[in-house]
Order: structure tokens, then C-alpha cells, then sequence
């Protein structure tokens, strides 16, 4: 399967989920009021809540999930060191996964490789 011509770019899309190390009541204190912004990764982040979360009032966090542009996985994982946290405990870097990733639908983000 060959991908759309806009997307032959020096930057692609990359899927990151960190399952969280430790149990937190709170958002990660990464995630800014302005732009929900991954360590200066532009991209599009959400947290991962359990099965049980969806039927009670108590939400129980099991991870982030972001999609996120860069020029190869090296630069996500580069990116996440920097991240509070990683720095905090909340992710393990043995624990992430990291793949490339091709929406079939708009995404709510601009990319430097789409109009």
C-alpha cells in the first residue's frame, strides 16, 4: 500500500503510547493550558482511561497516548527524554511504544507535510 503524495515528507507521524508507571490523580504537569504540548513536539495528545472509568464517576488513568510529528523515531525518543514525565517517574522509556503512524482521517493538528 503506497501512501498519498503529500505525505513524502522529511517529517512523519509517529503514535506514542506511555503506559503510566504509577498510579496519578492529576494531569501530567507536561501538558500546558495553552497548546498540549510533548516537549516541543507539535501533535495531538489524550490520556487513556480504563474500561471501568467509563461507568463511575472515578476516572482511573492508565496512560497518555500522542500523535506526534517528527523526522524519525530518534527525534520522538529524544523529545520524550526531555518530558517531565519521564524525568518523574510517571513513564519508564522501556515501556513506550513508538510507531510510525498514518491517519486515514484529518487530524485536529497542522502538519508541516499536509495543507
Amino acid at each position: 500500500m503506497s501512501l498519498p503524495s503529500e505525505l513524502s515528507s522529511s517529517k512523519s507521524l509517529f503514535f506514542v503510547y506511555a503506559p503510566y508507571e504509577k498510579r496519578i490523580t492529576a494531569q501530567p504537569a507536561n501538558l500546558s493550558a495553552e497548546g498540549k504540548r510533548l516537549s516541543g513536539i507539535d501533535g495531538f495528545a489524550g490520556i487513556v482511561l480504563s474500561d471501568e472509568s467509563e461507568s463511575t464517576e472515578s476516572k482511573r488513568m492508565l496512560g497518555s497516548v500522542m500523535i506526534c510529528e517528527a523526522e524519525n523515531v530518534e527525534e520522538v525518543r529524544e523529545k520524550i527524554k526531555a518530558d517531565a514525565c519521564l524525568s518523574e517517574g510517571v513513564w519508564r522509556a522501556e515501556t513506550l511504544v513508538i510507531l510510525p503512524f498514518h491517519s486515514t482521517m484529518p487530524l485536529p493538528i497542522k502538519h508541516s507535510h499536509l495543507p
